[in-house]
């Protein structure tokens, strides 16, 4: 699976005034103030040792004992509008300090911290400008962290989806902090970006008598699976079979292959491979003391080397004592448990785990990992952009994996409870998306006609963007070939919906490895339409 993507075109930046009082001059009275624990000082009226090209008055944020606090303002917004806030902003006195900006859906509560479930962006700096002259940090871009929400933009760029009234928070805190802000300024970025549509690609929904052997593979065998791990994985019928529209891994004490537990672990190795896209898979997870059911993903091609040099993306992970928490992380070179480093990862509280059904997605990225409970975002993992497979050793093609393990150097940390078995994992469904966009107006206005633009730019190096119009719903393929005809790689396969499209080629074929110098050829078939372009690759 590629990733489907279209250039953003940033419209002529328009500044908004959504915020009164931005350089804290002048009547305050538009800025409301919040203070938690520690009762830091709030000073709008901050004028000694204020910034060149300032305005006056700033916000000065003053914090002790870890103390936090802040000021906020309402302010009206425009769903699917791309925002970019920039200000001048510095740090004195610091040891440690913090700098958080978010944009809430609800009043913040004066001496209540503000919940995840209000925040709508968040923008978390750490010792950010301490020492550091008074500087314009347009969009925060010299701050300390990348843009979580949207990578690769600067870290004041965020968007909502729905038009309507929100709060802008600043909010710091550290120890023995000063934090000072001015001249902040909320400015449209772009006014039309693109919308993404997600095509389901791969799908298992259970509905068959038996367990699908066109989609489903299966690792048999015992000896601990580098975990210490229980139980012997079967491909037998009474671990692993259908039951009322649902895939169900049963375990069970059972004597087998030396070990005193059996389970099942399936997998889709070469028959469901991707690279970038979205994996939902819900399900209704077993607890106990002894339990570690797993929702992963492997390489299947190994090509950076063995584990944990090609990475492993874990969609969900839990333990069975302590059911409620829901864990997601990515292995990689450098960040892995055998040198001693911590993996990136997070973890989310869901009550229900083991008595109802929820779904478990990743949406994966040539720029992020992006890891989901039921809709709601728990985790990212950005690439650093080094092009180092040992820090993001995700462009290559990786399966799926679904398992119940017992035991183990995780699961088995607080024994294994005999009481509870049999155990069981029900999976509802497992789908996997595609990623494509399509320019906001242009999802108003079907193209007349097939269409296959010329590709920009060209000559090119390393990549280029080829776009394409569809008047109707389309199977689509589009192909890259050498002039000998030979295919290169396949950028799309799959049912798309009528709009004009586009995809990035970066110059490598089907094994993810960079092609030489020369020209190449293009070629679209959506029904019965087809059409050939040519490009020129100079490095």
């Amino acid at each position: 699976m590629q990733k489907i993507t279209i250039l953003i075109l940033l419209l002529t930046s328009n500044l908004v005034f959504a915020f009164v009082n931005g350089d804290f001059d002048g009547d305050d009275s538009a800025w409301m103030t919040w203070t938690g624990e520690g009762a830091p000082t709030l000073d709008l009226n901050f004028t000694s040792d204020g910034p060149t090209g300032g305005s006056g008055e700033a916000l000065r944020i003053v914090a002790s004992d870890w103390g936090n606090g802040g000021v906020y303002q309402t302010i009206s917004l425009d769903g699917n509008v791309i925002y970019g806030l920039s200000g001048l902003t510095k740090g004195l006195n610091c040891d440690q300090n913090w700098l958080e900006i978010s944009i809430l859906d609800a009043a913040p509560q004066p001496g209540i911290d503000i919940g995840t479930d209000d925040v709508i962006v968040s923008q978390h700096f750490w010792n950010c400008g301490a020492s550091a002259p008074w500087s314009w940090d347009t969009n925060f871009a010299n701050t300390c962290i990348a843009n979580a929400q949207m990578p690769n933009q600067d870290p004041g760029v965020f968007m909502i989806e729905t038009t309507g009234t929100y709060y802008l928070m600043i909010k710091a805190g550290g120890v023995v902090c000063d934090i000072t802000l001015d001249n902040l300024e909320l400015e449209v970025i772009d006014d039309n970006p693109p919308q993404q549509v997600w095509t389901l690609v791969w799908a298992d929904e259970f509905n068959a008598t038996s367990i699908n052997s066109a989609k489903w593979g299966y690792d048999t065998g015992g000896d601990g699976w580098g975990n210490g791990e229980a139980q012997y994985y079967t491909n037998n019928a009474n671990n692993s079979f259908i039951e009322d529209g649902k895939l169900v891994i049963k375990a069970m004490i059972q004597n087998f292959g030396g070990s005193s537990y059996t389970s099942a672990r399936l997998v889709t190795r070469n028959k469901g491979d991707w690279t970038y896209g979205k994996v939902v898979v819900r399900a209704k997870l077993p607890g106990g003391a002894g339990t570690w059911p797993a929702i992963w993903m492997l390489p299947t091609d190994w090509l950076y080397g063995g584990w944990p040099n090609s990475g492993e993306i874990d969609v969900m992970e839990s333990v069975g004592f302590a059911p409620d928490i829901i864990h997601g992380t990515a292995h990689t070179g450098d960040y892995n448990w055998l040198n001693g480093t911590l993996p990136p990862g997070g973890s989310a509280t869901i009550p229900t785990a083991t008595s109802a059904f929820h779904d478990y997605t990743i949406e994966w990225d040539e720029d992020y990992l992006k890891w989901y409970v039921d809709d709601v975002n728990y985790f990212t993992f950005l690439n650093d952009q080094t092009n180092n497979s040992a820090t993001w050793p995700f462009d290559k093609r990786f399966h799926l994996l679904l398992n119940v393990a017992i035991g183990g150097t995780w699961g088995g940390q607080q024994g294994i409870d005999n009481n509870i078995f049999p155990v069981r994992m029900e999976v509802d469904y497992v789908r996997v998306y595609e990623s494509s966009y399509i320019l906001s107006n242009e999802t108003e206005k079907t193209p007349d006609s097939y269409q296959l633009h010329p590709n920009y730019p060209n000559p090119f190096n390393p990549i280029t963007t080829i776009r394409y119009d569809l008047p109707a719903q389309s199977n689509v393929t589009l192909t890259v070939y050498d002039l000998m005809g030979r295919e290169v790689s396949r950028l799309v396969n799959t049912t798309q919906v009528a709009g004009s499209h586009a995809i990035r080629w970066n110059a490598t074929d089907k094994q993810g490895n960079s092609v030489e110098n020369g020209s190449y050829l293009y070629k679209i078939q959506a029904g019965e339409f087809s059409q050939t372009g040519k490009m020129l690759l100079l490095k």
